[in-house]
């Protein structure tokens, strides 16, 4: 009889937990759809606002990059004047 009532537990047990893994699953696909129009629907602000920060800064990246290539590029010109 023991054995029976077990088995029924683990059997309940087992229905109610895996009934729950598809509302989380549903849930989840939810929250992804929102996100994802969301940022669909933000996008262009997003754009804006990345170009509009980019434009600022354009000089000090210039800068930046081209102050990091130059000490590059004469270490390559004397390996090749000394070769």
């Amino acid at each position: 009889m023991s054995k029976k009532i077990s088995i029924l537990f683990f059997l309940s047990l087992f229905i109610f937990c895996s009934c729950g893994e598809y509302e989380v699953l549903e849930h989840r696909k939810e929250c992804k759809r929102i996100a994802d129009s969301t940022y669909r629907a933000e996008m262009k602000n997003l754009a804006q606002i990345s170009d509009s920060i980019c434009n600022l800064n354009y000089d000090n990246y210039y800068q930046t990059s081209l102050d990091s290539l130059i000490p590059a590029r004469m270490e390559e010109v004397k390996k090749l004047i000394q070769k």
